[in-house]
């Protein structure tokens, strides 16, 4: 379960994590919340699954998954990705939850949830746990950020997914304005204004601050 406050201070909003997810609540289906929802999607259905993270409701919207990133097709665990996101919410009701800023320009940006009131399925949240799909944190958006972040770190340990590939990358180098991680001699990384850069022993650190690959340098 996740417990969530708010509180305002200098007009920012200001997210405090109470608790983080606890792993009994987790069934084999998916991961469960309680969390109050911003908005139950009026009804709307899943009409198609473009891929692990992105979907088009029965209204004609396109709708990409706040705050993770799935495989692009061609890469290891795409089709794993876009077939579990499919078989959570293909020809279902969703219930969208929003974040600070609701759209890339393009898309809705939401988080998406299935299930009723007994059993609401964080659709975001088991992608992640899974290992089908990074944290993938854009500023300001951070609502669920410590969450996916714990789910990231354990679905890591455990190498499900795409972290049965991965080996940590030594020594990288972070964003903190993008939350973005490049290897030293990445040309992003020249281009990180000084005072952004946070230099990390090896991208595990990285990942458990919420900071994701380059796709240039691909660390």
């Amino acid at each position: 379960m996740i417990f969530l406050h708010r509180r305002r201070k200098s007009g920012a909003v200001i997210l405090v994590f109470l608790a983080a997810v606890l792993s009994g609540l987790v069934s084999l289906r998916g991961l469960r919340t309680d969390a109050p929802a911003t908005s139950r999607g009026g009804g709307l259905v899943v009409s198609r699954v473009i891929d692990g993270d992105t979907v088009v409701l029965s209204d004609g919207r396109v709708v990409r998954y706040a705050a993770i990133d799935t495989p692009e097709m061609g890469e290891p665990y795409y089709k794993e990705a876009r077939a579990r996101n499919s078989f959570l919410v293909a020809n279902r009701v969703v219930e969208l939850e929003f974040d600070l800023e609701r759209s890339d320009g393009k898309r809705t940006l939401a988080y998406v949830f299935v299930g009723g009131p007994q059993r609401r399925i964080f659709v975001n949240g088991v992608l992640v746990r899974e290992g089908l799909a990074r944290v993938y944190l854009h500023p300001p958006n951070y609502r669920y950020a410590q969450a996916l972040i714990a789910l990231q770190k354990e679905a890591r340990r455990a190498k499900r997914g795409i972290w049965s590939r991965y080996r940590p990358t030594r020594p990288i180098i972070g964003n903190a304005r993008t939350l973005t991680y490049h290897r030293p001699n990445c040309p992003f990384t020249r281009r990180t204004s000084r005072r952004n850069r946070v230099f990390f022993s090896n991208s595990d650190g990285a990942l458990d601050r919420g900071f994701h690959p380059c796709r240039s340098c691909r660390p």
